[in-house]
Formats: structure tokens, sequence, C-alpha cells
């Protein structure tokens, strides 16, 4: 029977590059290699690293965050504090690669000149604003995203699952 073995490494403290050269670098161990390389540690790549774990496979999980679980905004969830400020990461991004189709969306983030941020459409964007894009922030911590999202969570509408169910043929998703 096979041992199972989770290990776990954060970029953030390992680095993404070896400073050593590749002729320096020791030859491979069996303990370098592994089954599953998992990479993430969000809601989706933790669960997979564990259960693959649980099923015997050595697994390695790596996240590019740190690991923020000390912080008391994690401890707490953050119902009552704003997200740790080293375990995110925010992104902007344009949904469409026309320019008049991305003006269309309501959810744009624009920059002002006195560094605020003003949230519409292109219609109704100050004239001296930058546009930036849609703002999607991202956990970037041992839990990923789910660290960030103050423990909400939003089902999907009856509908979708029955659209699922029809694309499946598989009715137990209604």
């Amino acid at each position: 029977m096979r041992t199972s073995k989770i290990f776990a490494a954060s970029l953030w403290f390992a680095g993404l590059v070896s400073a050593a050269p590749a002729e320096e670098k020791p030859a491979s161990t069996p303990e370098d290699n592994f089954d599953y390389v998992v990479v993430g540690s969000g809601p989706g790549g933790g669960n997979l690293a564990c259960n693959l774990a649980r099923a015997g496979y050595s697994t390695l999980l790596l996240e590019a965050g740190a690991d923020e679980s000390d912080d008391i905004a994690t401890v707490l969830a953050n119902s009552f504090f704003p997200s740790p400020r080293n375990a995110t990461w925010g992104f902007f991004v344009k949904h469409f690669s026309d320019h008049e189709a991305t003006l269309r969306h309501n959810h744009l983030t624009w920059l002002l000149p006195n560094g605020t941020y003003w949230v519409g459409n292109g219609a109704n964007a100050p004239d001296d604003a930058k546009l930036m894009g849609v703002y999607y922030p991202r956990g970037a911590t041992l839990g990923g995203s789910s660290i960030i999202n103050a423990m909400a969570t939003w089902l999907p509408d009856d509908g979708d699952w029955d659209a699922i169910a029809k694309l499946t043929g598989d009715e137990t998703w209604r």
C-alpha cells in the first residue's frame, strides 16, 4: 500500500527561480518526484491536493502567496476587517477586444487624476479618467480567493441548474 503524502510549498518564500545554474543543481531524488503537482491552494486546488493525497498519491501543492493564517483578519474570516493587505492581488481585465464593446460594460473601473476610482460604463465616465478595466480581486495566500471572500456564497439560479441538466442530459442537476 502506498503512503499518502502532501507537500505544500509557497512560492512567496521559495522564490520562483533557483539561483543556482542548472549544472550545479543536485541530481533528482525520489523525494523530488510527485504523482501530481497542483498549482493554487484555493477552494479548487486545496481540495484537489487533499483528495489526491488521501487516495495515496504523492502531491505537491504550490501556492504563490504567503501563509496568512496567523493574521487576525484571516482568523476572523474577514467579517470585520478588510482583506489582509499581503494576501490579495488585483487584476483589471477587458472582456472584449473591441474598444466600443468594452466601453458598454457597466462594471468598468476608471482611475481619476486624484488617485481614486470611479466605476461605470464609458458613456458616463469622467473626461479625465483613465480606463483600467473590470476589477478582479484574487486571493494570494494559502487558501486562495476563499480568504478574501468574507465567507460569502452566491448560489446559482434554479435556471442555471436546469440548463446544466438539459446540456448534460442528467436530470440530477435539477
